[in-house]
């Protein structure tokens, strides 16, 4: 093409033009200054001169493009000659199309793009943090445990907790879920295990921090509890929620060697 050759001088901001990755010289002026355009690994100004062989990192987020200049410019012509000026290396090539894919994926799962995802949402794409604390009623012969009735689904009795609250720590958590559930005020003593097996939860994926915790006087049932009642470990309900049949096997286990639960 009659505009590409190989002896004239350009400046960087008319290339950039030129080449069609902005609109105007004036854009690409502003994203130089701005620090986006590296020219063999600087910042470089506007009125850099390219030379054939120069390679460019151009930042326009999301998106990064690394080339190398096999064309130099005066004028800007249609995309096809534009093209001809630069090669992307195969690498930039790559990323640039693994990050298209992996946004229109979240498209696909946020379809709502003004409003920030709820709970369903996360559920979707990412594991929710949970505590569970098994509470021992110390002030009662061979210190039972507190059980509740949950009032939503999935239904069935389960361990005190709830999901942990942005900005909070799992210990705060577990404090916090049981005096909302059973209205005592627990002491945690020792972290259980952490359980995370995706199928845990038919609501969607969540991990769940369970600790062993110590407390005293009546609990009653709040919050997510229909009821609760107070369990000896020889006496467990049938219908026990989420994996808390095998939390609590692991829990009888830990109160006769004191070991917690292992890594599986």
């Amino acid at each position: 093409m009659s505009n590409l050759k190989e002896d004239i001088k350009t400046r960087l901001d008319k290339w950039l033009w030129a080449a069609r990755f902005y609109k105007t010289r004036h854009l690409a002026a502003e994203a130089i200054n701005g620090g986006h355009i590296h020219v063999n690994g600087s910042r470089v100004k506007p009125s850099r001169l390219l030379q054939l062989g120069d390679e460019i990192k151009i930042t326009k987020t999301p998106f990064t493009y690394d080339i190398t200049v096999t064309g130099l410019s005066v004028r800007r012509g249609p995309a096809k000659e534009a093209q001809l000026l630069y090669q992307e290396l195969p690498s930039s090539i790559d990323k640039r199309e693994q990050l298209a894919a992996q946004r229109k994926l979240n498209a696909e799962q946020f379809p709502h793009a003004e409003r920030r995802p709820d709970k369903r949402d996360r559920r979707r794409i990412i594991p929710l943090l949970a505590t569970d604390t098994i509470i021992e009623l110390v002030d009662k012969p061979g210190r039972p445990i507190v059980l509740i009735e949950r009032k939503n689904p999935p239904y069935g009795w389960a361990i005190p907790g709830g999901f942990v609250d942005v900005g909070e720590c799992l210990e705060d958590a577990a404090r916090r879920e049981a005096k909302e559930e059973v209205c005592l005020d627990v002491a945690l003593t020792v972290l259980l295990g952490v359980y995370s097996d995706p199928s845990r939860d038919a609501r969607g994926h969540t991990v769940s921090a369970v600790y062993v915790a110590e407390a005293t006087g009546e609990p009653h049932a709040a919050d997510d509890a229909k009821h609760l009642a107070i369990f000896s470990l020889d006496a467990l309900p049938a219908e026990l929620a989420f994996d808390h049949s095998q939390v609590l096997e692991d829990y009888r286990k830990f109160r006769k060697t004191g070991k917690v639960t292992s890594v599986k």
